[in-house]
């Protein structure tokens, strides 16, 4: 079991993020650069290795456990403990980088939080009227794409003007009533120029589908890319707890 937590924080793992210093993160100086509403940011990606200080950049949940105490849930199973305090309204998605401070016991390791991020959210919705045609590509290769926790998170890149407007992001059930495991991304750039591509990272709380008990379902994603074409990918989903 230790072998197997502490595979995952090494196959999750990708050393320096972003430049600039964040709008909205919780520890500014050493954060990347994102900017709220799912709005454009440019990105320069690091690999999949550890950093040479033994730290790792990962998605996670925040959560607080049975004790109130807060944890970073990665990949669904393995609680990161941080040592100080980390920002705490309500359940989120964030980007962080840890350092891991000793090995995984029993499910759970503690870890320095070097920095975090809240990660933007889009719309999951029933409505299937909900407007959306423009084009947005889908890095489903990206180890930020993930499906755990009752989420989905998606590494996207779209076109943007280079003085941006929000753009809105919707994941809509129910397009294929006899599949509710079928969904349709749906992107509304609301009139904004195609000036240049830029990247994001948009999360989707999709744990209102139908409860999957202690099985793992296919979730069915469908999308239009930025050239037309209609694409489709496939994640496991299994219901948050």
């Amino acid at each position: 079991m230790k072998r197997t937590l502490l595979h995952i924080l090494t196959v999750l793992s990708a050393i320096a993020f972003l430049q600039a210093c964040s709008v909205k993160d919780a520890f500014p100086d050493n954060g990347p650069t994102y900017y709220p509403d799912s709005s454009y940011y440019s990105s320069n990606y690091g690999g999949y290795d550890a950093g040479p200080d033994g730290s790792y950049t990962s998605v996670v949940t925040v959560k607080k456990d049975e004790e109130g105490k807060v944890y970073l849930l990665l990949a669904g199973e393995l609680r990161l403990y941080p040592y100080g305090t980390v920002p705490y309204e309500h359940q989120y998605r964030a980007m962080t980088s840890v350092r891991q401070a000793a090995q995984p016991e029993n499910g759970r390791a503690p870890v320095t939080v070097q920095w975090l991020e809240p990660i933007d959210d889009g719309i999951f919705t029933t409505d299937t009227s909900v407007q959306g045609a423009d084009g947005i590509d889908l890095n489903t290769k990206s180890w930020i794409t993930t499906s755990d926790d009752g989420y989905l998170t998606l590494h996207y890149s779209t076109q943007w003007g280079r003085h941006p407007v929000h753009h809105d992001f919707y994941l809509v059930a129910g397009t294929v009533p006899s599949e509710p495991y079928t969904l349709e991304l749906r992107h509304n750039a609301n009139g904004d120029l195609q000036e240049e591509e830029g990247e994001g990272i948009i999360n989707f709380d999709i744990n209102t589908l139908p409860d999957t008990g202690e099985s793992t379902r296919i979730i069915h994603l469908k999308w239009i890319n930025t050239r037309g074409e209609a694409e489709a990918a496939d994640f496991g989903f299994k219901t948050r707890k």
